[in-house]
């Protein structure tokens, strides 16, 4: 009986003490993901190539309180894909690295600060295996512009 009597106020009291009061921690400064997922081509290539996957890194860096409306960043991420299983041209797969770096702005809009907008832009590096594009070239600098909207349900 007393032995019941223990483990029941051991765990009424931690339950019954009062909690401490909660308060938002700051968010990092940076990220760091792994992401992964099925990839189909698009356009003129996307019946020839069909459908593979992907897989790769991303990293980012935006020194921003949650009180600041207007703030910047630093984008990389480097994905790797494969694509269709016996390929009529040199090898089996297609194998695909994306590697970009670019800058961008987080502004945030609205009264309660709900919807923000990131703009980016820089560059990126795309590398294959096998020549697919129309000059025969297996590797293409390109600029890139994002554009991403995003809202919170706070």
């Amino acid at each position: 009986m007393r032995r019941a009597l223990v483990v029941a106020a051991s765990i009424v009291v931690p339950v019954a003490a009062p909690a401490a009061a909660a308060s938002a921690e700051p968010l990092p400064a940076g990220r760091l993901s792994v992401v992964g997922g099925p990839r189909n081509g698009t356009g003129g290539l996307a019946d020839e190539l069909g459908l593979g996957y992907a897989f790769g890194v991303e990293a980012g860096y935006q020194p921003m309180s949650p009180t600041q409306r207007i703030g910047w960043g630093a984008s990389w991420s480097t994905h790797f894909s494969r694509y269709g299983e016996g390929s009529s041209r040199v090898a089996d797969q297609l194998k695909m690295v994306e590697i970009d770096l670019g800058l961008r702005a987080r502004v945030v809009m609205g009264a309660r600060g709900r919807l923000v907008l990131h703009v980016g832009g820089g560059g990126a590096l795309l590398r294959l295996n096998e020549p697919v594009v129309r000059n025969g070239e297996t590797v293409s600098q390109r600029a890139m512009v994002r554009l991403r909207f995003s809202q919170s349900g706070q």
